[in-house]
């Protein structure tokens, strides 16, 4: 607990200064180079909307998010049109997802094996644990900062992801042949919000929050008087509710 309360401070921390770091002239690209920067006594105190504007076309990011889950994911987001972008993420499960426990709603029963209970009960192997997501997002105007030379903009979206964890199967397992680990295929789907602010070198800050339903299918069981688990070649998928969150640095050219 000490661990995770740690990371989740230094995310929130690295966060804040980027935000305050961030200061000077918008590239040309992102606002057509109608930017001013607000030191100079010509700037304009009106909003900025996304009429006329050349945005740039693509961006790649690195999710630190997705690290406290133990999952280092790369994105690249592609828009089209001054207000759709698609955006497509790939990456690596590593080790156990240290919010699974915290974000997932499900029942609380001894007797299924659901991702939850092998984050608390089994080791976690180094296998093909993939990860993929991809996200529609609509966008709102972009707008200048208050207090920053910063441009930002807000979205909502349509998110999809697959991910895959393994695990080790405790010694007093019993499995058919050819069932050496324990799976778990994880498909969710969520509504995002979120925000995007640029800064004037072209590096982005993304920071979201998505709600959906999350779909786990994993081995089936039966377990025997002396607490030993038989696991059958079929799979069972349970549902659940979760909850995303996002804090993601990227460079839009």
């Amino acid at each position: 607990m000490i661990m995770k309360n740690i990371i989740l401070a230094i995310t929130f921390v690295c966060c804040l200064n980027a935000v305050q770091a961030q200061t000077g002239n918008m590239p040309g690209g992102l606002d057509g180079g109608k930017y001013t920067p607000k030191n100079n006594p010509d700037a304009s105190k009106t909003k900025k909307s996304n009429a006329g504007l050349d945005i740039e076309k693509n961006a790649i990011s690195f999710s630190l998010a997705h690290l406290i889950r133990q999952t280092a994911v790369l994105s690249y987001e592609r828009t089209v049109g001054s207000r759709f972008a698609i955006k497509a993420s790939g990456g690596y499960c590593f080790g156990k997802d240290l919010t699974q426990n915290l974000l997932s709603i499900t029942d609380a029963n001894e007797n299924v094996h659901d991702l939850n209970y092998y984050n608390e009960n089994y080791t976690f192997a180094q296998k093909t644990n993939y990860y993929a997501d991809i996200t529609g997002k609509f966008y709102s105007n972009l707008s200048e900062a208050e207090y920053y030379d910063l441009l930002y903009r807000f979205y909502v979206g349509l998110s999809y992801r697959n991910y895959r964890q393994t695990f080790l199967k405790n010694s007093s397992d019993n499995a058919p042949a050819g069932i050496v680990d324990l799976p778990v295929t994880n498909r969710g789907t969520s509504l995002v919000v979120g925000q995007m602010v640029y800064n004037a070198s072209g590096m982005t800050l993304e920071y979201y929050l998505g709600l959906g339903r999350l779909s786990s299918s994993y081995h089936t069981f039966t377990r025997d008087a002396n607490y030993n688990y038989n696991y059958d070649a079929a799979k069972t998928t349970d549902h659940r509710m979760f909850f995303t969150f996002g804090v993601v640095y990227g460079f839009c050219f």
